[in-house]
């Protein structure tokens, strides 16, 4: 393991981003102690509360655990880590076929929420949804504004689903990196585009017909794809 002297400006977030890297690509491995304060604060020329800082953001972020009077340890981000992971394996690029990843995810969420849209949408919701819906022929061929209004529109099912869990997972997936518009444009153009989809999963919520709700999202969201290359790393 590698570890850089940093400079002045953003200490706290050059020594996490570091540790962090090293965690997540497993130059730290799970189960293992991480590097003693004094150590640390020698690798990277940095004061010791720096380096606390950046252990703290670390422990927050269910990466490692801090015993008093023991040592701190890595944590396996796979079995205790949560959808916050996700920001940091994208940032890092530790998981190659993350973007397919997310895709699936995604797909099985928005899924399952328009069943539970149908089923519990309240007038106002479904209102919300349609004119969403209608909102996204306005775009017009513009991919970046057809993005945004997917996302929209995407927000209003999750809001109708009455169901926190989910809406807290949607914001993950589509946070920072993981945004549905820096996926690659060309895996997502045939999933933008078909507003058609888009106002029957409308109708479909707005009438009460959950499977029939269910399988439309389903199959629109299966026509974003993940990249080629993407894939050939996993």
């Amino acid at each position: 393991m590698t570890l850089d002297r940093v400079h002045r400006a953003g200490l706290v977030e050059a020594v996490f981003q570091q540790l962090r890297a090293a965690i997540l690509e497993g130059d730290l491995p799970p189960g293992s102690r991480m590097p003693s304060e004094r150590t640390l604060v020698e690798r990277f020329g940095v004061s010791r509360p720096v380096v606390r800082e950046a252990l703290s953001r670390l422990e927050h972020s269910s990466l490692i655990r801090v015993q008093q009077g023991a040592s701190t340890t890595v944590r396996d981000w796979r079995t205790e880590g949560d959808l916050g992971v996700l920001l940091d394996l994208a940032e890092v690029g530790a998981v190659g076929h993350l973007e397919r990843d997310i895709i699936e995810a995604r797909q099985a969420i928005g899924s399952d929420a328009a069943r539970r849209c149908a089923q519990r949408a309240t007038p106002h919701d479904v209102a919300a949804i349609t004119a969403a819906a209608d909102d996204l022929a306005g775009a017009g061929p513009d991919l970046v504004e057809l993005d945004r209004r997917n996302l929209v529109f995407w927000r209003a099912v999750m809001v109708a689903t009455q169901n926190i869990a989910y809406q807290l997972a949607y914001n993950s997936l589509i946070s920072g990196r993981l945004a549905p518009r820096d996926q690659p444009v060309q895996g997502r153009v045939d999933e933008l585009v078909d507003i058609t989809a888009h106002r029957q999963l409308a109708v479909l919520i707005a009438a009460g017909e959950a499977e029939a709700a269910a399988a439309v999202a389903w199959a629109l969201l299966d026509r974003t794809e993940a990249p080629v290359s993407d894939e050939a790393t996993g």
